[in-house]
């Protein structure tokens, strides 16, 4: 089903398709672990606590798994879609560009400009992981933010481009994208 779609059916049925999907997973995860367990263990009387330590264990991990993921999810959502963060904030009126610290980590946007030698070249071409250190973690394209970009996404005038990395990394990436001379 097409993320496009937003209406409650539509969540719905993406919710139920994801729930039955991680069930239909689990079992499976199950099933593998009597298969294989029960050549290794010397009888059933072991093999019971085993099953229920297991699946005691997979319903306690999904929760917090899901909870880190959703937090992780939306902590992203947030840096790009948020244009004034209310952290700490260095701002470069010349590029238009903000940053947010996280440790050594940094999250920076740019946007792509005429003279910038990245235009019409696709993310996997320009190889800014590889060159530079720095992570495309999104592209913002007509107000549309695109987390994890597609590697062949080709870069466009006025895309923003959300990097994260060390200082040196994104230094390097902004030299790589044409931005500093």
């Amino acid at each position: 089903m097409p993320t496009g779609i937003q209406t409650p059916w539509a969540r719905q049925v993406r919710a139920l398709l994801t729930n039955a999907l991680t069930l239909a997973c689990v079992a499976g995860l199950i099933l593998l672990t009597i298969i294989l367990s029960s050549t290794l263990l010397p009888s059933p009387r072991t093999l019971i606590p085993l099953i229920l330590l297991v699946a005691i264990l997979a319903v306690w991990s999904r929760r917090v798994l899901i909870k880190l993921y959703a937090r992780a999810q939306a902590s992203i959502e947030t840096a790009l879609v948020e244009r004034e963060p209310a952290a700490p904030v260095d701002r470069d009126e010349d590029s238009r560009t903000f940053t947010r610290t996280f440790g050594d980590v940094r999250l920076f946007s740019t946007v792509v400009t005429p003279p910038s030698s990245a235009i019409g070249l696709r993310l996997r071409d320009v190889d800014l992981r590889r060159r530079s250190g720095a992570s495309v973690v999104g592209v913002e394209r007509n107000g549309e933010a695109m987390m994890s970009p597609d590697p062949d996404i080709t870069f466009e005038a006025q895309d923003r481009i959300y990097l994260m990395g060390r200082s040196d990394q994104i230094a390097a990436a902004r030299r790589i994208l044409g931005e500093v001379g």
